[in-house]
């Protein structure tokens, strides 16, 4: 970076101080939760279009490195999320006192490895007159493999979120007209959702069963050896809009209306390896 561009942004910083504490703040929370970096990425993004300021002010996210790029007018700052909003604006004024020195730095090093490329470059192209490369496609994952699932035996898909984030994104995501939600009242309890084939036609009670037992044996019911039910109910009874005066928090859904109770369920869990081995 410039030198210029280094005050620019700490002064950019000093004029947005509440902002980028809120998120900076605000990323680490839920860092400290443990959600999923993905998952964290989507849920800045559905809240970026719900209007959310701090969630539109966040440019891109690079969690590896623990840093998050902010939209601040006339420039996109890169913020380290684990310093305070004065820390990040010290280091970009401690960044101009020795930009020219890395400057010139840089120009070494850059010719250096320039030439070295170059070399590299020669002998690689030598080395492959004599050899054929090999190109392997690699497949797209399904949208669905983020999450916990499984296929029933009457094929239909049953995909649970594994946190609270994951539910979030889930329901308000995934589940559509016809679908069904699985859920148990016990701590931990998987949120399901049975993606119905054609969403005029009732779901099987097997596979409803099916993705009950998945819920109950991702709650605490499995630790405590507690043979108990799950319920079901449609996709209009699952709402995000708590009564007046309660707050629902991420993950966390009203049910509206009467809930389907299923047979109690064995605590039998399985996990399975598949291979596609062919495009169709």
């Amino acid at each position: 970076m410039l030198q210029e561009e280094s005050i620019k942004v700490a002064e950019a910083i000093e004029a947005n101080l509440q902002l980028v504490d809120s998120v900076i703040q605000t990323l680490r929370s839920f860092i400290a939760s443990g959600m999923d970096w993905t998952d964290l990425g989507e849920l800045v993004k559905d809240e970026a279009k719900k209007g959310n300021p701090l969630a539109k002010a966040i440019v891109r996210l690079r969690l590896d490195v623990g840093m998050v790029t902010i939209g601040l007018r006339p420039v996109g700052i890169d913020i380290d999320i684990y310093a305070s909003a004065h820390a990040n604006a010290r280091r970009y004024y401690e960044s101009k006192k020795v930009a020219a020195v890395k400057q010139e730095k840089t120009i070494q090093a850059a010719s250096k490895a320039l030439r070295s490329a170059e070399r590299k470059i020669a002998l690689d192209l030598k080395s492959t007159q004599n050899n054929t490369a090999v190109i392997t496609k690699i497949r797209k994952p399904f949208w669905f493999e983020r999450y916990l699932w499984f296929v029933s035996t009457e094929n239909y898909l049953c995909v649970a979120g594994r946190d609270a984030g994951q539910n979030e994104i889930l329901v308000r995501r995934y589940l559509k007209k016809g679908d069904a939600y699985v859920h148990a009242d016990l701590h931990g309890a998987a949120s399901v959702i049975v993606k119905n084939i054609s969403p005029d036609a009732p779901i099987p009670p097997m596979t409803l069963h099916q993705a009950g037992t998945m819920s109950v044996c991702q709650s605490r019911a499995w630790d405590s050896k507690i043979v108990t039910s799950a319920w079901w109910v449609t996709d209009s009874q699952v709402s995000k809009t708590a009564p007046t005066g309660e707050y629902l928090g991420t993950g966390s859904f009203m049910i509206r209306g009467k809930k389907n109770w299923l047979p109690p369920v064995q605590l039998v869990y399985g996990f399975g390896i598949l291979f596609r081995v062919d495009e169709e």
